[in-house]
């Protein structure tokens, strides 16, 4: 198992990460770069991207 953690990601790694993956929300892949990639963490990054932690969260662990 392969674990991601925050900020340790480049845009190239993430992006060819989200092309193996169904997530179209613009929204979801914008939190998930500035949790992954920026290093801002869950709590901020799903409420600057608009909507809740936990639906963020459900995204990050499928």
């Amino acid at each position: 198992m392969i674990y991601l953690f925050k900020g340790t990601q480049t845009p190239e790694r993430l992006n060819l990460l989200l092309s193996l993956c169904k997530i179209s929300s613009e929204d979801i892949k914008t939190a998930l770069s500035d949790y992954l990639v920026r290093g801002i963490d869950k709590k901020s990054a799903a409420l600057l991207n608009g909507f809740l932690r936990l639906t963020f969260h459900a995204h990050l662990i499928s």
